[in-house]
């Protein structure tokens, strides 16, 4: 049947088990578990889900308020709201000698199952320290390959530090999506100085729609 709305009863009217369920049961807030939640749902359909002590899911999204967006969507968030962060990964482990070869680092990758028409974006945070030499130091958003999706450099002194802050902003194809972070230099070696005070990460947050759900 189409998505129930509201209905007017008048006198000596019967309330009918369909009635229920589509004109209550299917419009109120229903609590529930992840792994409980009503069959046949409708379009609008709001449920809130009780078991938040569970780890994340694929997606990243933790247990709470869920709609029912489309039989492909399917339970998500309000779809209009921005849903926050849906991965994220830290090091406090120092990386030294990185060269002009490059290298992936280590830890801080991520993966997570993107939902079509939402707005991602992923950001990365490192402190660098300069060997002797003057160097350009970059740091790259990267695929599960090497295809790059954006980068940031820093122009360094002899033993000079500093940080860098690669950001993108994506609309992702639905399915299952890596980002890390990659490394390289001009000249020389730098390190990636980390420590329980001084992490490195990388994060993908979730913006908000760029349309109607799939």
């Amino acid at each position: 049947m189409p998505t129930p709305n509201t209905k007017t009863w008048i006198a000596n009217d019967i309330f009918s088990a369909a009635d229920l369920n589509d004109y209550l049961m299917k419009q109120t807030v229903i609590q529930a578990e992840t792994t409980a939640r009503p069959g046949s749902p409708q379009v609008g359909m709001t449920i809130a889900e009780t078991d938040y002590s569970t780890a994340a899911g694929a997606n990243g999204l933790r247990a709470g308020l869920r709609q029912y967006a489309s039989a492909t969507t399917g339970w998500v968030p309000p779809w209009n709201m921005a849903w926050g962060t849906v991965a994220y990964a830290q090091v406090t482990t120092t990386q030294a000698g990185i060269t002009t070869s490059g290298v992936d680092l280590t830890g801080l990758i991520v993966i997570w199952i993107a939902i079509a028409n939402r707005r991602y974006r992923i950001r990365g945070y490192v402190n660098v320290v300069s060997s002797a030499t003057a160097q350009t130091v970059f740091v790259e958003i990267r695929d599960s390959g090497t295809t790059r999706q954006n980068v940031a450099s820093l122009s360094l002194g002899a033993t000079d530090v500093g940080t860098i802050s690669p950001e993108v902003v994506q609309t992702i194809s639905s399915g299952s999506v890596t980002r890390k972070l990659y490394a390289v230099t001009t000249t020389g070696t730098f390190d990636i100085e980390c420590a329980s005070t001084q992490i490195a990460f990388i994060q993908v947050i979730d913006d908000g729609p760029t349309g109607a759900p799939a």
